[in-house]
């Protein structure tokens, strides 16, 4: 079954005209899910042989953003092939069967727009040569847009963070889709009529700022093009394909700028699911091994909108690629790291188009196999023939791309972002620094269980949480030079008070912390929370408009019920205890180690922390009363030659922060302000760095 679904508000006569057009589709397996988002005069259905079903949302007297009857009708629809339009689209001509023909041929990814003529415009609404303003080109609006259900739930549905307001949901949506591995396909031949005439909302005043501010929020980098990552695994690469694919897949998700639409695309000589976000395309049959890149150069393989980025399986992926997605030049690849005089296509980027006679010649010429190197060879064999002079990638980009073999076994720089292997080892036979960075899962490395928290609760907060669509961190951000202070509440941020009310950077301020700095004139531009306990209410009684509050997905509903209608970002902790389908944070058992791979996450390379004590000073814990930590239990922590008061939370953040050094140092720069049990580590860790060099 097809279900069609169709949002209505106050425009009875237009959709009376339309369902009537919808009746040259009445021996076709097809549910029509009218939406009736709370009319006065609720929708009455005309006398028709179409299998018609009516949801009648709550009563309403002023039109709202339809996300919310998406969403409920999607929900209550049959079909396994869902299909979006608005209520008022005429049908002239029956076109839903060559849509299946070609959502099916696409496969679960795909997503077929009919074009949309307007009448009293003279013009097309959605057509493959109408970009939409905002998003890229080739995605098109979904006047008639057909999907399988599960992409729609993959995607995440609609938003209904715009609820409130007007427009730029369907813009929120494309990037959804894109992000989901959602593959757009505009059939200009297949045409629905959008007419105007009774089909007009008066939205009131400031309804479209409110959403434009939201999507902008959500999606602050929005190329023109939509930038498509492809590999090949042929041969099942070194008897560990799926594990090479999705971990390739993880490093450009985790690396790319936070909330920017991309596709990933694996051509295979096998159908594969490798999981979300991941859509497989098959190789031709009969060319072997490393051949088969040439084959993605073949005309048409791909949208002529598309920015592509060839990376081999065994690339390692260890910083931001902002700038690399940003080049929009004809074709780019490295130079050989060991004859400079030849191309490596280990890596190539090209605006879709160029080099289709790459492959039309290898195919004149019969799939030769008898050049040494592969396709390199006849790459680079087809660049001296034309007299071609690709852009190189090393130059265009000084430091992001390195060789493992030359560069970088023993560890790489902060500049660096793309690890090549080629040859041996390959990255599942270290065991160094690479197996931090080659991993499956989106998370900043450190993986320990929430604390203090009742797993129960923990779960149930998380879904309650990812059920609200809050905007949410679910990307890497773009590394900043600014400072970021985080502040913890304890004994030594009396001493570093004026410190930070002179602070040149951003406050990020952890619980009790954010009110104590209020309380002293200093506004936090930011506030984390973690801790699931619904005691953690009394940190946001007095919320500002002028603080981002970096929730926890994890803290508890009266939270998020009271931050309503503030500035709320949601992270996701990483937790044994329910992993959802996002990009969890590591980092420790308490919210100050987390804040800190926080903070990396979002762009921070240079953190300072104060009040991050994580020890008693004279019997205080906090720089003021926290009646949630009285009388809890004590231990003693030896740093070096001095003894620390602690509690076993403390505790755990000392040898939390310890792996974190240890681990990821490298990555950033951390300073300590402020005496206590941190600044003792940092202090012994110099010393015995110190005496190393010095060979004692």
């Amino acid at each position: 079954m097809i279900s069609l679904i169709l949002p209505y508000w106050d425009r009875q006569e237009a959709a009376n005209k339309a369902i009537k057009s919808l009746e040259i589709y009445k021996d076709l397996d097809l549910q029509i899910v009218i939406v009736d988002d709370g009319n006065k005069v609720a929708f009455k259905t005309p006398e028709t042989p179409l299998n018609i079903k009516v949801i009648t949302l709550p009563r309403k007297d002023k039109p709202l953003s339809p996300v919310t009857p998406w969403n409920e009708g999607v929900k209550a629809c049959d079909g396994d092939i869902i299909i979006l339009s608005c209520i008022e689209i005429i049908h002239e001509e029956p076109i839903i069967e060559k849509m299946r023909a070609e959502l099916e041929s696409i496969g679960k990814h795909g997503y077929v727009l009919a074009a949309a003529w307007c009448p009293e415009q003279n013009a097309w609404h959605c057509h493959s040569t109408v970009k939409v303003p905002r998003n890229p080109w080739g995605t098109g609006l979904s006047f008639f847009g057909m999907m399988y259900k599960e992409q729609y739930y993959r995607a995440g549905g609609f938003n209904e963070a715009f609820r409130d307001g007007a427009g730029y949901e369907d813009n929120d949506f494309i990037n959804r889709m894109l992000c989901s591995g959602a593959e757009f396909k505009i059939r200009d031949d297949l045409k629905v009529i959008h007419p105007k005439k009774g089909a007009s909302i008066s939205w009131g005043a400031g309804m479209f700022d409110r959403n434009e501010k939201i999507f902008h929020e959500n999606w602050p980098n929005n190329p023109d093009k939509i930038t498509t990552f492809v590999c090949v695994n042929w041969g099942d690469y070194c008897g560990r394909g799926d594990d090479y694919v999705k971990r390739l897949f993880t490093g450009v998700r985790r690396n790319m700028p936070s909330h920017t639409p991309f596709r990933f695309i694996c051509f295979s000589d096998i159908e594969k699911d490798y999981g979300e976000g991941i859509t497989v395309k098959l190789l031709p049959k009969g060319i072997k091994g490393w051949w088969n890149k040439l084959y993605l150069f073949k005309e048409g393989l791909l949208s002529k909108y598309e920015r592509i980025v060839f990376l081999d399986l065994d690339t390692v992926l260890t910083g931001s690629i902002k700038d690399i997605i940003e080049y929009n030049g004809e074709f780019a690849t490295l130079r050989d790291f060991y004859y400079p005089e030849r191309v490596g296509p280990a890596v190539m980027i090209w605006n879709n188009g160029f080099g289709s006679d790459i492959w039309r010649t290898y195919e004149e010429a019969g799939y030769p196999t008898d050049l040494p190197m592969g396709d390199l060879s006849w790459i680079n064999k087809h660049f001296a023939e034309t007299g071609y002079k690709p852009d190189i990638l090393q130059d265009l980009f000084p430091k992001k791309f390195v060789s493992y073999k030359v560069h970088c076994q023993d560890g790489f720089v902060k500049e660096n972002s793309v690890v090549c292997f080629h040859g041996k080892p390959r990255p599942h036979e270290c065991d160094n620094w690479v197996k931090d960075f080659w991993v499956e899962k989106l998370l900043a490395p450190l993986q320990v269980n929430i604390r203090h928290n009742h797993a129960s609760a923990v779960e149930s907060n998380m879904r309650s949480c990812i059920a609200r669509n809050l905007p949410e961190i679910n990307g890497w951000g773009v590394e900043t030079p600014a400072h970021v202070a985080i502040v913890g509440g304890g004994p030594s941020l009396k001493d570093t008070i004026e410190e930070l009310r002179n602070w040149d950077g951003c406050i990020m301020a952890t619980n009790g912390a954010y009110k104590y700095l209020r309380k002293n004139g200093i506004k936090p531009d930011a506030m984390v929370m973690m801790d699931a306990r619904d005691a953690n209410l009394q940190f946001v009684q007095n919320p500002s408009r002028k603080t981002t509050y970096l929730m926890a997905s994890c803290v508890s509903p009266l939270v998020f019920d009271k931050l309503k209608g503030y500035k709320v970002v949601v992270w996701h902790a990483h937790s044994e205890i329910y992993q959802p389908h996002k990009l969890l944070i590591g980092g420790g058992c308490t919210v100050g180690t987390r804040a800190i791979m926080l903070a990396y996450t979002m762009g921070f390379r240079n953190i300072h922390l104060f009040g991050m004590d994580s020890c008693y000073n004279t019997g205080d814990h906090h720089a003021y009363p926290q009646k949630l930590n009285d009388g809890e239990k004590r231990v003693k922590v030896t740093i070096g030659d001095k003894e620390y008061d602690c509690a076993i939370w403390m505790a755990g953040q000392i040898q939390d922060f310890k792996v974190a050094l240890a681990n990821h140092g490298h990555l950033f720069n951390i300073e300590v302000h402020g005496e206590g049990a941190l600044k003792a580590v940092i202090d012994e860790a110099i010393k015995l760095k110190t005496e190393r060099e010095n060979g004692l």
